[in-house]
């Protein structure tokens, strides 16, 4: 074995300890967190307003909203809109960032049963008028579907402007819909048979 420098002869390495993934406990949760259990999921998946007759996709017959006066809102399945107010993360244990910057975000947790999604898989920012999705270095992607394009894979820390109507996919079957207005109607156009 060689010698060590007196610079280094004193030096410990030590490796990263894991912890063990610890059981959920509800009292961690900020007050603006969403959780949706994953029956719900499942069963929102399968309601009949995800799906429109004949397998088509979504309505973009509207008009487009005007830009700044509408809040962008997002749904995770059928499940209550989210408003887009400020930024939202999306993940199975969302964190906020370490370095905050302007207002903290709305982190809103799904089930993944099959650890498809990342603890802070996405991240919903809207800019003006335009809505801005991040991929937060998920290990198993982000496919957007846009309402009038081809499927797309968001590369790790990739961003994007994603469009009225547009479906993300991030694992275990969830599927978040961009809405930019109070119309149901769009919700009707999801679509499981989509691949």
């Amino acid at each position: 074995m060689d010698e060590l420098s007196p610079e280094v002869e004193d030096t410990v390495r030590v490796r990263p300890r894991v912890e063990p993934e610890l059981p959920f406990d509800p009292s961690s949760i900020e007050a603006d967190t969403v959780i949706l259990s994953a029956e719900e999921i499942r069963s929102e998946l399968r309601a009949p307003s995800f799906a429109a007759p004949g397998g088509s996709r979504l309505n973009s017959s509207r008009p487009p909203e005007p830009a700044g006066e509408m809040v962008a809102k997002i749904h995770v399945g059928s499940h209550e809109a989210i408003s887009l107010d400020r930024p939202t993360i999306i993940g199975r244990a969302p964190n906020p960032p370490r370095i905050l910057q302007g207002i903290a975000p709305r982190l809103v947790m799904v089930p993944s049963p099959m650890k498809e999604v990342s603890a802070s898989h996405v991240e919903f920012r809207q800019t003006g008028a335009s809505v801005v999705l991040t991929d937060l270095g998920s290990t198993n992607g982000t496919r957007i579907l846009p309402p009038n394009g081809a499927n797309r894979l968001l590369r790790q820390g990739e961003s994007t402007v994603i469009l009225d109507g547009t479906i993300v996919e991030i694992g275990d079957g969830i599927r978040i819909l961009l809405e930019r207005s109070d119309s149901q109607t769009v919700r009707s156009g999801i679509s499981d048979s989509e691949g």
